[in-house]
């Protein structure tokens, strides 16, 4: 009974630190600024299912009118080129919540700055693995070896890679800037 008692504590605080808001952020709740927020962060409008099922717990009911209006004005100043390039760039995951109308300039920026994002994070693991395998190369004593042989092949392959990961990183960036 005991041990029983302390795994529905533990699962209980594990539930509670997954709540979308707090008790004080669903009893003092700006449902408008609390849709706006969720828009500019990139969520989907089902949000705000998550906030009722958070705030249920302390019976409070979002005001969906309010997180409504806020959401659309938060998709507004989300939901353009500048936003997306910097959403990507920083290497969140679009959920397709922009109006058709505010889509296409916000799409083709994110895919860039996407792209940007997932080229830096490339570069920062093929560096990780030059890393590793010079440190095996360090330790192996005869550097005419089989193995030797294998690592500078592999190292020459990692640094063409991430070469060519730069270069196509620059352009990228470059073609960035000229649209700005």
């Amino acid at each position: 009974m005991h041990r029983n008692l302390w795994g529905l504590l533990t699962v209980l605080s594990l539930l509670h630190g997954c709540a979308s808001l707090s008790e004080s952020e669903c009893r003092s709740g700006d449902w408008y600024e609390i849709g706006l927020q969720d828009a500019l962060g990139g969520y989907g409008r089902d949000r705000l299912s998550t906030h009722r099922e958070a705030c249920r717990e302390y019976r409070i009911l979002p005001n969906a009118a309010a997180y409504d209006q806020g959401y659309a004005a938060g998709l507004e100043r989300f939901c353009t080129p500048q936003r997306g390039y910097e959403f990507g760039r920083r290497g969140g995951g679009y959920n397709h919540i922009c109006p058709p109308s505010l889509e296409a300039g916000f799409l083709f920026n994110y895919q860039m700055g996407r792209a940007i994002y997932d080229a830096v994070q490339r570069i920062e693991q093929i560096e990780r693995e030059i890393d590793a395998q010079e440190n095996q190369l360090r330790k192996i004593t005869l550097r005419t070896s089989e193995r030797g042989r294998e690592i500078r092949r592999e190292l020459r392959r990692l640094d063409e890679e991430r070469d060519a990961l730069r270069w196509k990183l620059e352009q990228m960036e470059l073609q960035m800037w000229r649209w700005r």
